[in-house]
């Protein structure tokens, strides 16, 4: 895969992709352009030919399906790619107007973030084809055209009705949850401008009157839901106890500590695809790099086990590297049950006068899937499950809901959990703060959309730096892939 910016004339479009006959060279083929390079050999460091780019004795036309890359590791071919192969860009229709440069020269010219003034001084903008910046603005919500128009909004804790047409009536009802699986909503109430929810998670509907309505209608009723044209969710963190001049409260003496974790990101691919964030945590927060650390076993719950209860749920087998471990839930199988009694990391920080937080954006949560339920109770003091469990569990969810929160606004996953942070750093600005928001939806199932993701977590880094800034943070995976 190389990611770059065709030029001009392209319109920001490869039309095809051709590879040749024995598989040595490849060619990205755009309206105007074509970028031919070749394939290379990583055991040798070699091509698998010596055949030159162009002109072309055999014909670039086998479509592109399964590309052996001479039987290597594509890890191995991107860094071959890397070393020392030339990119060359040819006019489909001038062939003899030719521009090359070295891969590695396209990545340090295009990652300019990343290296002094004085190195980037031997590179240019032409030089660089626009990669890093290809890579960046790739989104899977390109071509997306927003199809819900908010009918309410929820500001400053009180909810506002959008939609201002007389025969409009719009509902609310709070959501919360028993435990993970159980989510307990609040009675109904009719939406009138400036209502104060005194909950985090609050669901809206709305729906045109009708003649024929019964003064006893609600949300409930098989006759609304079946008419109602809006239905949303909104979050945020509900303090009870705010103080008269909360701005001017001082800050705690204790640190924050924040957990950022992305579900399913490799160390090296956090490097390619969140280049500036990792950057603006480095130069602005002083962040250390822990290259090294490995996971203790097979997907999430294992090792979330590992670093949030200090508890290991699978046998790990005595290698060269560990003497080995027995796990530490022998009866009950890998679901450690009865969580409440083990050491949470986050019971801690309560235990410490800490305010906690957690939000995750998947139907199970680290702990509860499968046969495991997860906490019986609520394990923090602001938790944004009910959010989850409305919006993508089968037994609560409704397709009009989950296309309103995530695709009808052409927003992921992640925004609403970001919003609620940000929420709670407000809320609680005169107290130590614990949270951690798992992203698991972002790169799990597809590592393209990670590359998206930088811009905006780059900015909510830089955007609330001054209140992260007393703070841990730990910016990490479960495990890559």
């Amino acid at each position: 895969v190389i990611a770059l910016e065709p030029l001009p004339g392209d319109d920001i479009e490869i039309d095809s992709i051709a590879i040749n006959h024995d598989f040595t060279r490849a060619a990205l083929i755009g309206r105007r352009n074509v970028y031919a390079f070749v394939i290379p050999n990583p055991q040798d460091q070699t091509v698998c030919s010596p055949l030159d780019f162009f002109p072309v004795s055999a014909p670039l036309s086998k479509p592109l399906g399964f590309l052996p890359l001479c039987n290597q590791k594509f890890a191995d071919v991107i860094s071959a790619l890397y070393s020392d192969n030339i990119l060359r860009v040819y006019d489909v229709k001038y062939p003899q107007k030719e521009v090359s440069c070295s891969f590695r020269e396209a990545i340090i010219a295009s990652a300019k973030e990343d290296f002094d003034e004085t190195e980037n001084q031997s590179f240019t903008n032409a030089t660089s084809l626009g990669l890093s910046k290809a890579i960046i603005s790739y989104t899977p919500f390109h071509n997306c055209s927003q199809t819900v128009e908010m009918s309410t909004k929820l500001e400053n804790g009180k909810l506002y009705l959008l939609d201002q047409r007389d025969n409009i009536q719009c509902w609310w009802q709070c959501l919360t949850t028993e435990s993970d699986y159980q989510l307990i909503r609040g009675p109904w109430k009719k939406l009138a401008n400036g209502d104060v929810p005194e909950c985090d998670v609050i669901e809206t509907t709305c729906r045109e009157n009708q003649a024929y309505d019964a003064s006893t209608l609600t949300p409930d009723d098989d006759s609304f839901k079946n008419t109602s044209y809006y239905n949303f969710l909104h979050a945020q963190v509900y303090r009870k106890d705010t103080p008269k001049n909360l701005k001017k409260t001082p800050p705690p003496n204790l640190p924050d500590v924040h957990i950022f974790l992305i579900d399913s990101v490799s160390n090296s691919h956090s490097i390619r695809g969140i280049p500036k964030t990792r950057h603006y945590l480095r130069e602005h927060f002083d962040a250390v790099s822990f290259p090294y650390l490995n996971k203790i076993g097979l997907n999430s719950r294992p090792n979330g086990f590992a670093f949030l209860m200090g508890k290991t749920v699978f046998d790990i087998r005595k290698s060269p590297i560990s003497v080995g471990y027995s796990h530490d839930c022998p009866k009950d199988s890998s679901c450690c049950k009865l969580l409440e009694n083990h050491d949470f990391i986050s019971f801690l920080y309560q235990d410490a006068g800490y305010k906690t937080m957690i939000s995750e954006d998947y139907k199970h949560t680290i702990f509860a899937s499968g046969p495991c339920l997860g906490f019986n109770s609520t394990p923090v003091d602001h938790y944004m499950r009910p959010y989850q469990l409305r919006v993508d569990h089968e037994n609560y969810t409704t397709p009009l809901l989950q296309n309103s929160v995530y695709d009808g606004l052409c927003r992921d996953s992640f925004v609403p959990q970001f919003e609620y942070l940000k929420d709670f750093l407000e809320k609680y600005p005169d107290k130590p703060k614990f949270t951690i928001s798992w992203l698991t939806k972002l790169s799990h199932d597809d590592h393209n959309t990670l590359f998206h993701a930088d811009d905006y977590f780059y900015n909510f880094f830089r955007n609330n730096s001054e209140k992260l800034n007393n703070s841990y943070m730990f910016v990490m995976a479960d495990h890559g892939t």
